[in-house]
Order: C-alpha cells, then structure tokens, then sequence
C-alpha cells in the first residue's frame, strides 16, 4: 500500500470525485483516470482550474509505469483507447500508476557521460558544472543537447522532481480540503 499526499487542480467545486467525470482520451500517455501531482503548481489542469484541492491519495496495487507501458505496446499498442485501457488495469487488479522520474544518477554516471532515460522517454544527460555543481542537459534523437537547469547536487536534484499518480478510480482519493486556485486565479 502506498500513500501519497498530492494536489489535484479542477475547473469545478466537488467535494467527491466522480468517474462520470474521467476525460475519456488523453494526450499525455495512454490512460485516463484522475491525475495528482506533488507540486501545487503544476497540478493544474490544461484549462483554468478555478479551485486546488488537496488529497490523500491510498493506493493498494499502484501498476509500475514502466510495467503499465510495456503491457500496452506488447498487448494493444494502438488498438485501445485510453478508457478501456484504464478499465484493462482495473481488471487486472491495478487501482493506480505513480510517475517519479528521478533518474539514478551518480557521480560516477556524470563523469562517464552517462545518457538517461526518462519514464516518459526523454534523454537527459548531466555534466559537472564550472562551481562544482550538476547540470541537467536534455538530449535529442540526433544527440544535440539543450541546458536546462543547475543544481547544487544530486540531493538539490531528486528533490526538484515532481510526483504525478494517475487513479484508475475515485475509491482511493480523500479529499482534505479545497480553496480557491491561487495559482491560475
């Protein structure tokens, strides 16, 4: 069992979620359900959420996003849509799926220029920067690489990543309490 307390960002009040209300396709992966972040700010919607509410998210059998991509490209790759996907994972017993993407990375990686691989597919590489601290470059598909951010280490980098857990259904989500998004207001 694993618990999570997140944000979840909406364009309505509601004091319980309801799976009427589960947008039936997705851009961001290949299944829908009710998303969550650990970062206020982020939990944000992709129109203007009104209203940040904030939950306890309990989740019994969370799938493994790794495991979860490769059962849909070796099992439907295509010839699914995302809600019955989502209802594939139910009934198989999964109630979730948790995307943490912090690379393993370590000094080690870094000074053999290791290139990692993101859950979601991206490259990144890290190099030592000029004052001793790390920079996170990203990596295209012909290895040109773009700058994007410093950290003072690899502590200062795990805690800047975000958690974003998708439910399947509304039986795992307690709601602690709403306001008004001072965010997107």
């Amino acid at each position: 069992m694993k618990k999570f307390e997140m944000y979840h960002a909406s364009y309505d009040s509601f004091e319980k979620f309801d799976e009427k209300f589960i947008t039936l396709s997705e851009t961001d992966t290949f299944t829908n359900g009710f998303w969550f972040s650990s970062e206020k700010t982020t939990s944000c919607a992709w129109r203007n959420p009104r209203f940040l509410k904030k939950c306890v998210i309990t989740l019994s059998n969370p799938i493994e996003y790794r495991e979860m991509k490769k059962i849909y490209v070796e099992e439907y790759q295509e010839k699914i849509t995302c809600d019955e996907f989502r209802r594939e994972m139910l009934n198989r017993g999964y109630d979730g799926v948790v995307f943490s993407e912090p690379i393993d990375i370590t000094m080690e990686k870094i000074v053999e220029g290791t290139v990692f691989e993101t859950l979601r597919g991206s490259k990144r590489k890290f190099i030592i920067g000029e004052f001793g601290g790390i920079e996170e470059y990203s990596v295209d598909k012909w290895g040109n690489e773009e700058y994007l951010a410093d950290y003072i280490d690899i502590e200062d980098y795990r805690k800047t990543v975000e958690t974003v857990v998708i439910c399947f259904n509304a039986s795992p989500i307690e709601i602690l309490w709403e306001k008004n998004n001072p965010y997107w207001g």
